[in-house]
């Protein structure tokens, strides 16, 4: 009688973590974004098939590897390596961490992406692993690169057709105090009207580089 409740008991646990398993992995790849647990050691402990999918590894081929040896392919860790590691920083700190950096898909291929960390504690609130997110923003960086570049090449454009406009103008000003003829005169006010818009003109080009910091 109590070996059959017992075993009714064992049963009914059994389904509950069973079913919160079930629910835990349908929460995670539900998240749109690249998800990997990784242990205060750097192994890779499970994954949403998100990131399975941008690191081109199944889920056998990572469980167990170091987070750097799948995302970067080096020998040593990112932080070893003078770079910025999320993780390491959520385990020092016991807070959310996020960063942009790089990493290398299973081709060697170069992506940007950012990568936010979260520590996890267990119930006494040691920090026992972390669970990492993952977003490809590298259309989004290469974007910023070109409009950085287009900025650069604007600024030095612009210098010289400044130095050339403020030339043109500087000598319309002197033929205006040099001239008393009102037909001139005008002219030579629609010059200077004409050469302010095309300096106005000139400051609009510069708008896209001025809106990022460079590199």
């Amino acid at each position: 009688m109590e070996k059959n409740k017992l075993r009714k008991k064992n049963t009914k646990t059994q389904r509950g973590i069973k079913s919160a398993e079930n629910l835990f992995s349908s929460l995670l790849e539900g998240i749109g974004d690249s998800v990997v647990f990784i242990d205060r050691d750097f192994r890779i402990i499970s994954a949403n098939s998100g990131y399975l999918g941008q690191a081109q590894y199944t889920l056998k081929q990572i469980i167990g590897k170091h987070c750097y040896e799948i995302s970067r392919h080096p020998l040593k860790s990112c932080y070893e390596k003078d770079d910025a590691c999320v993780v390491r920083l959520a385990f020092s700190t016991g807070e959310r961490r996020k960063v942009i950096h790089t990493h290398l898909d299973r081709n060697g291929n170069l992506i940007y992406v950012e990568t936010c960390a979260y520590p996890l504690r267990d119930r006494s609130g040691k920090i026992i692993s972390a669970i990492e997110t993952i977003t490809d923003v590298t259309e989004k960086v290469m974007l910023e690169k070109k409009i950085r570049a287009v900025g650069v090449f604007s600024g030095g454009f612009a210098h010289d057709f400044n130095n050339i406009l403020t030339g043109i103008l500087s000598y319309t000003q002197l033929a205006d105090m040099k001239t008393s003829d009102p037909y001139i005169k005008n002219a030579l006010k629609q010059i200077l009207n004409l050469g302010q818009r095309a300096a106005d003109r000139i400051n609009d080009l510069l708008l896209p580089g001025k809106n990022f910091p460079p590199e």
